[in-house]
């Protein structure tokens, strides 16, 4: 029978069964959040994979590429080396920073062993500068910088910026806290609120582990997960264990927090004994967006020196050797759908290690900050010694640095010499809002074309009828000239037309790249799968977005 009879027959028999089971499938049960609808239409294609193209020859894929925008110090005494720093938008403009100060054991005598929080501000997010809070906080405990925030509860994770316009009026801003004890496993964790990033006090009750676990080992991360309607978190499984886990929070209480499960440990095609370190996760779209477009991790790769753990290595701990002195710490993407099941990407290094720069040895991001323009910024720490250097490090090699990068400039497809080709699968336009396309052709060209669902171009919008673009945009928005070409006495151009233009329902975009690099697709559409086509052939049924796919 045809295959349009074979479908309705598959979703008459899923009804049947659903009704079986005493449900409908128009009201399954769902975990997202209903408190605030999504409100952003804008669907973006990013290049992670090629799950929303069904044409790419002579590209290849590339990571992109974060500036160095800045470098911050504190006192000399004040070591950044896992600093957990977070960067903090504040309603009236500007930003502030809260970070980690721990005293190890090349730090002055005042200051060793001691761990408190400290605060810096910015205008722009990009240059910070230390804080003073001594008349804001004039009767802190245990001060014992100009700069400090709090007293020192224990080890900070984190900063958690909460999205949520619902629950963000009354606590903004999170610490993930581990609290101090002897012997270690009595440790426990702790969640601190702020509202404006300088008092700051603890929401007594809450957690971010279930009890019982045991505190891991910093770093974790919290962010929110749109598609579960809940609070993630990216974890250690337990202390000294070296691989990322993945748990969700409702309310950051024992009763809707859920157990840990393994997200990565090393496999094939990590170096030899290497270990991640951890997983610092953000949302890659602004909070309310309709087709969320997942999540993208920094993992870390810890580098370890391949006899590290062998008899009479350095760095024994419990009475076993461990993998701790030497070996550097650099940063490869990961990408997921829905924040619980992820995936790698490139192993080339995010944030490499580069010789002689102030991430030579370790850096370790722990903060991203999405600014209107599009533009990211990542906060990292940073050092040129290498991990457990207690030796030789001091606090004056370490650092936060500030990078910048480029409007979803996480991955891109770039032409591989000469001309390559990219096609996106079958888009359907819910409006007449153009298809923009963010792409670096700056000593190169790209021309766009677009075809019905069959691939068949479109009269008009073929790329001999398109403006061609050379030059640097997030923001591209083909056009072309259906009618006509420019003539042949030097008249101006006339009849230039977008994709609206088009006057189609189903469209695809295919691109003709020329020493380019395209970053992303974006305009209000939904990607189709070939049974949503011939649904709306057949029946117009209109596809809806599925969060999380």
């Amino acid at each position: 029978f045809d295959r349009t009879r074979q479908q309705g027959s598959m979703k008459r028999l899923s009804a049947l069964l659903w009704a079986a089971a005493g449900c409908s499938m128009s009201t399954l049960p769902s975990t997202a959040s209903s408190d605030q609808p999504p409100t952003n239409s804008t669907t973006t294609i990013r290049f992670f994979t090629d799950a929303r193209l069904d044409l790419r020859v002579n590209v290849r894929r590339v990571v992109g590429q974060p500036s160095l925008l800045s470098v911050y110090h504190d006192a000399p005494q004040v070591d950044l080396t896992f600093s957990g720093a977070g960067a903090l938008p504040l309603p009236g403009g500007g930003y502030r920073m809260v970070y980690q100060h721990y005293g190890g054991p090349n730090s002055p005598k005042e200051t060793k062993g001691a761990t408190c929080c400290l605060l810096a501000k910015s205008s722009d997010g990009e240059v910070w500068e230390a804080e003073d809070t001594t008349a804001a906080l004039p009767s802190l405990p245990n001060r014992q910088f100009p700069n400090q925030v709090m007293p020192a509860p224990g080890a900070l994770h984190s900063v958690f910026v909460d999205p949520n316009p619902a629950v963000a009026a009354k606590c903004p801003f999170r610490a993930l806290i581990a609290k101090n004890s002897d012997p270690m496993e009595a440790m426990r964790s702790a969640v601190w609120c702020s509202t404006d990033g300088v008092h700051w006090a603890e929401n007594t009750g809450l957690s971010w582990v279930l009890p019982g676990v045991g505190v891991p080992e910093p770093p974790s991360f919290a962010f929110w997960n749109e598609v579960s309607g809940r609070y993630g978190m990216s974890c250690r499984p337990m202390w000294g264990d070296r691989r990322v886990t993945y748990h969700e929070t409702a309310d950051w209480t024992a009763n809707t927090t859920t157990p840990q499960e393994l997200v990565f440990e090393p496999d094939d095609l990590d170096p030899p004994v290497a270990d991640h370190y951890g997983m610092h996760v953000s949302a890659l779209d602004p909070f309310g967006t309709v087709d969320n477009g997942g999540f993208v991790g920094l993992l870390y790769v810890f580098h370890t020196p391949p006899g590290a753990g062998q008899s009479g290595a350095p760095g024994v701990i419990g009475g076993c050797p461990q993998k701790y002195n030497g070996g550097r710490i650099d940063i490869q993407l990961t990408f997921s759908r829905n924040g619980r099941h992820w995936q790698r990407t490139l192993r080339d290094p995010f944030l490499p290690n580069t010789w002689g720069s102030v991430m030579s040895g370790v850096v370790t991001p722990t903060s991203v900050l999405r600014l209107d323009n599009g533009t990211t910024l990542i906060l990292a720490s940073a050092t040129r010694r290498e991990h457990g250097d207690l030796a030789t490090a001091f606090p004056a090699d370490s650092s936060i640095v500030t990078l910048g990068l480029r409007p979803d400039g996480w991955v891109a497809l770039e032409s591989a010499g000469g001309v390559g080709y990219i096609g996106t699968r079958v888009l359907f336009l819910r409006s007449a809002a153009p298809i923009t396309v963010n792409v670096d052709c700056r000593f190169g060209t790209v021309r766009a074309q677009l075809t019905d669902h069959t691939g068949t171009v479109l009269p008009g919008f073929a790329y001999s009828d398109n403006e061609p673009l050379s030059g640097d945009e997030t923001g591209w928005a083909p056009r072309w000239q259906p009618k006509g070409r420019v003539n042949g006495n030097g008249g101006g151009r006339g009849g230039w037309v977008s994709t609206e233009g088009a006057n189609q329902t189903l469209v695809r975009l295919e691109l003709e790249l020329h020493n380019a690099r395209v970053y992303a697709v974006s305009g209000d559409f939904v990607v189709l799968q070939a049974v949503q086509v011939t649904d709306w052939l057949t029946d117009s049924a209109v596809p809806r977005v599925r969060p999380g796919f």
